[in-house]
C-alpha cells in the first residue's frame, strides 16, 4: 500500500494571499465552510488509504505592508510534526489588516494520520520582506475527533440570486448572520449584519467581475461565488 507523501513543498504565486498569520482553519463540506476546531467526524470502518480532506486557510496581515515579490512560508503541523511546507510569493502588495484565504480543497491525507483525537496546526514560519528574512511563529490549531460510521451534517441551504447579477442580489437564510463580500483580490468590499431571513444587497456600484460572499452564523461559515455583469 503506497502511503501518502506527507512532506512536500509547493511554490506558487497568489494574488489573494494577504496574510502573515493564520487566523482560521476551515473545512469545506458541501460547498460550505465550517470551523475545523471542535468538529467530530465519522469515517467508514475501512477507510481508503488516502482521504480527501478539503481545507481553506484564512490569513490576516498583522504586520507592515508586504510588497509584490515578497514571500512567506507556511507549515502544516500534525501532532507536533511538520507534514508539508508551502512557499508563497506575492504578486501584489498586502496592506495591514488585509484578510484572505488559501484554497487547499485538493488536500489528500493518509487515513493512518487520523486518530481518535487530532490536533492540526498551520503556521506562517518565515516572511521575506524586500529580501530580508524574518522568522515568526504563531500557529493556529484545530482539535477534532474521528470515529467510525457515516457522517451527516444537518444544514439549511443558503441561496444567492440572481447569478450573474446586475444591480441587486438576494441572499436567503441569513437571519442573525453576518455577510461579508470580497472581490477577486480578497479585499472586503461590504459587511452586513442581517436581521432577516432574506437579505437584499445593492451592488450597482460594484465593478464587473467575480465576488465571494461569506455568510457567517455562529460557528457555521458558508461561501458563495457570484458574478457581477452589467
Amino acid at each position: 500500500m503506497k502511503r501518502f507523501i506527507l512532506l512536500f513543498t509547493l511554490v506558487a504565486a497568489f494574488s489573494m494571499i494577504n496574510a502573515q498569520k493564520v487566523t482560521n482553519i476551515l473545512l469545506v463540506y458541501d460547498g460550505k465552510l465550517y470551523y475545523l476546531d471542535g468538529q467530530s467526524f465519522n469515517f467508514p470502518s475501512n477507510p481508503p488509504p488516502q482521504i480527501q480532506f478539503p481545507l481553506v486557510i484564512q490569513f490576516t496581515n498583522n504586520g507592515d505592508v508586504l510588497n509584490a515579490g515578497d514571500s512567506m512560508k507556511m507549515a502544516m503541523i500534525i501532532e507536533g510534526e511538520t507534514k508539508f511546507a508551502l512557499s508563497i510569493t506575492l504578486n501584489k502588495a498586502m496592506q495591514p489588516g488585509d484578510t484572505s484565504m488559501i484554497d487547499l480543497q485538493e488536500l489528500q491525507v493518509a487515513s493512518s494520520e487520523f486518530k481518535a483525537s487530532n490536533t492540526w496546526c498551520f503556521d506562517i514560519t518565515k516572511v521575506y520582506r524586500s529580501g530580508v528574512e524574518q522568522e515568526i511563529s504563531e500557529p493556529a490549531c484545530a482539535n477534532f475527533t474521528v470515529s467510525t460510521g457515516i457522517a451527516e451534517v444537518s444544514r439549511v441551504e443558503t441561496m444567492v440570486y440572481p447569478n450573474p447579477a446586475k444591480d441587486v442580489i438576494s441572499i436567503k437564510n441569513t437571519n442573525n448572520a453576518t455577510v461579508y463580500i470580497y472581490n477577486i483580490l480578497g479585499k472586503m468590499v461590504r459587511k452586513i449584519d442581517s436581521t432577516s431571513d432574506l437579505l437584499q444587497v445593492n451592488v450597482s456600484d460594484f465593478s464587473n467581475g467575480m465576488y465571494f460572499i461569506k455568510i457567517q452564523n455562529g460557528n457555521n461559515v458558508e461561501t458563495k461565488k457570484i458574478l457581477i455583469n452589467k
